[in-house]
């Protein structure tokens, strides 16, 4: 066995299997060195920074829809304002990083050609960054695209080829697979975005929303990579998605101001959605508490003149039984978001405590267009529902001293089947229609979080703003 540096550590290869060469690889002695900054990666100090940021006036990006938000919540007869705050998130996939590389040599000695075996979620872009690690052109690698297990957005990056293909460097003519270890794959990650944003609505005299502003705190992940500057990346709409044009008919202006942060980031199932749909709609729910609506009541009202939105809430209302009272013990809470050309209600109905709750129920309804297979649908609907809750409930990446302080699932926890709710009941919308297909992998997953945090309050009368409720 031999060690060899590859992009961002060291391998070992030519071990029997691939215990071997993982003992070996733990029980090298490494001298590692900080890069600048990299103390910042600490999460009590990147709150403290974000929370600075929310409340200065530094540069920010802007979107509204509508005209005049900011008049309108500062004229209103009443404000309602909150901030809430996420944290990093790891994408925790159950098959670890890893990639088979394989490179050929021409005449000269140089390498000629690489064929790579790899479960990526990005094809080109695996072929290009084993191109740029072998030195030579596209057209040169071969990329077979093996089943994966999970991907949820970290396979997209391909940091694991380019480790791979570096190695087999060392060894021309032989395959070489590359395998990382639990602890590895959790503590290299490229994470959810941390974010931190503060909302204000507008309510008048008759108890209507007159508008929405929002500032949103977060890094870019149009600029992934660890840096100490404040180059400004430019317009992000990953950020913004899920607090922009959202379906409610009212004003609405976003402010986005990134943070720069020492920790890879980049995309994670549901992307942008995925924290701010637990902002808009707390928020939202916050805002039927102040005005004593019924939350279906608030939305729908925000809705006229959209047929599919309505024909969701109204089939949600109906299937989870929102007007007839929850078991003695329990709460329900709803949430709603338009997102991938789809749109998702769902009711969580709950009980305990907000520290340890219990999810009895989860009703989702969905009109994603034209359904081409219903059995996926309730699938990827299901699922995306028990990750939006481990979100809710326990997810999380803290960073101390520059580094991940979760290395395995002992410490970063994920639901159980005794966690999960009984029944996750999943049905389309009462109204058929010939829309092109929309996502379904995406957007059952955001509404989960802010489901469950307004079934809480519900229950408990105490609101939470910040994930993870444990």
């Amino acid at each position: 066995m031999k060690a060899v540096a590859v992009p961002g550590g060291v391998a070992v290869i030519g071990g029997p299997t691939t215990w071997h060469v993982l003992r070996a690889a733990r029980d090298l002695r490494v001298t590692w060195q900080d890069g600048p900054g990299t103390a910042s990666a600490d999460t009590t100090r990147l709150r403290a920074q974000a929370a600075a940021m929310l409340a200065g006036d530094g540069p920010m990006h802007v979107v509204e829809t509508g005209q005049g938000a900011r008049p309108a919540v500062d004229a209103a007869a009443r404000r309602v304002t909150a901030t809430y705050d996420v944290p990093f998130l790891a994408h925790h996939t159950l098959e670890p990083m890893n990639a088979t590389a394989l490179v050929r040599n021409g005449p000269d000695g140089r390498p000629a050609s690489v064929e790579l075996w790899a479960p990526t979620q990005a094809q080109t872009g695996a072929a290009n960054a084993a191109a740029r690690a072998a030195g030579i052109p596209a057209s040169a690698v071969t990329v077979h695209t093996t089943l994966l297990g999970g991907g949820m957005g970290r396979r997209a990056a391909n940091d694991f080829v380019s480790q791979a293909v570096t190695a087999a460097l060392a060894v021309p003519g032989r395959p070489v697979k590359l395998v990382w270890s639990r602890e590895e794959d959790f503590t290299h990650d490229i994470y959810r975005p941390m974010a931190t944003a503060r909302l204000e609505g507008g309510i008048d005299a008759a108890g209507r929303l007159t508008g929405i502003v929002a500032r949103l705190v977060s890094p870019s992940i149009r600029k992934p990579s660890p840096t100490p500057d404040t180059t400004d990346p430019g317009f992000d709409g990953f950020a913004f998605e899920g607090l922009e044009r959202l379906p409610y008919q009212v004003p609405q202006r976003v402010e986005w101001v990134r943070q720069p942060v020492h920790v890879p980031v980049g995309t994670w199932r549901s992307v942008g959605f995925s924290h701010n749909t637990f902002f808009v709609e707390t928020f939202l729910d916050e805002i039927a508490v102040a005005t004593r609506q019924n939350p279906f009541d608030l939305r729908e009202a925000m809705l006229a003149g959209k047929p599919r939105h309505l024909a969701v809430l109204r089939a949600l209302r109906a299937r989870s039984g929102w007007d007839t009272p929850p078991p003695a013990g329990r709460a329900r809470g709803l949430a709603f978001v338009e997102g991938f050309g789809s749109i998702v209600g769902e009711v969580v109905e709950v009980s305990g405590t907000v520290s340890s709750p219990k999810v009895h129920r989860v009703t989702v309804v969905y009109d994603c267009g034209r359904v081409i297979n219903p059995d996926t649908v309730a699938a990827q609907l299901q699922g995306a529902v028990v990750q939006g809750l481990a979100v809710a409930l326990s997810g999380g990446m803290p960073f101390s001293a520059g580094a991940p302080t979760r290395r395995n699932f002992n410490t970063y926890k994920v639901p159980r089947l005794a966690d999960t709710p009984p029944l996750i009941d999943v049905h389309p919308s009462d109204v058929a229609n010939s829309a092109a297909p929309g996502g379904v992998g995406e957007p059952g997953l955001p509404c989960a979080a802010p489901a469950l945090v307004n079934a809480l309050y519900a229950l408990t009368g105490t609101r939470q703003r910040s994930l993870p409720l444990s």
